[in-house]
């Protein structure tokens, strides 16, 4: 990663929509901690999940002009550099989130919660470069984080059947909740491969 990239991806995710949802994710968990015990712990992490969502969101502002004129890097470069740098401020908000949910309840989040989480994490990227990729907003960061926010307020009101939210952790309504989770990764990682492909390389 030349200094120019790195230079100019780093201004794109040291800014306050970057800095303040992680922040707040990161306060989330500390504030609530004394309440943990009554079965809160799953709110508080989806809470935690949804705010980290809306901070990598951020990771969708594109300082294309300043990287081109130092050094040409393809679209997907600098895409995948800027996440890269928000995934590196996310990922220690959302383990220690789950490590003092943990402590605070006694149980360890599964495999399956964290891929819940992972897949709601991902949302947001996946909107964000959605948006600055085929939307018009000149500051793609504001309407991808009002995105985010509708998209899990759906989640949470989604029936039974087909809910990533609330699900029952035993038997066969686990193990369908897993394939959705699992689903709605693999759709939100598509829609982000997809926007960071160069228009001009595409038919």
């Amino acid at each position: 990663m030349s200094q120019a990239l790195f230079a100019a991806s780093w201004r794109v995710v040291a800014q306050p929509t970057m800095l303040l949802p992680a922040g707040t994710a990161g306060l989330l968990a500390l504030a609530t901690a004394p309440f943990l015990d009554g079965g809160n712990a799953d709110k508080v992490r989806i809470g935690v999940a949804t705010l980290l969502a809306c901070a990598l969101a951020a990771t969708a502002e594109d300082p294309a002009g300043e990287v081109a004129a130092a050094a040409p890097r393809p679209r997907w470069v600098r895409c995948g550099a800027r996440l890269i740098f928000g995934l590196a401020l996310a990922v220690p908000v959302a383990i220690a989130s789950l490590a003092l949910i943990a402590y605070r309840t006694g149980v360890a989040p599964t495999g399956g919660l964290m891929l819940q989480t992972l897949a709601l994490v991902i949302v947001g990227p996946a909107v964000g470069f959605g948006v600055w990729a085929w939307g018009d907003a000149t500051q793609p960061t504001y309407a991808a984080m009002v995105g985010v926010l509708c998209i899990s307020l759906a989640l949470w009101i989604l029936p039974t059947g087909w809910s990533v939210i609330a699900v029952q952790p035993w038997g066969p309504p686990w193990q369908a909740a897993l394939i959705r989770w699992a689903a709605l990764l693999g759709f939100t990682s598509a829609i982000v491969a997809s926007a960071w492909r160069d228009p001009a390389n595409q038919r």
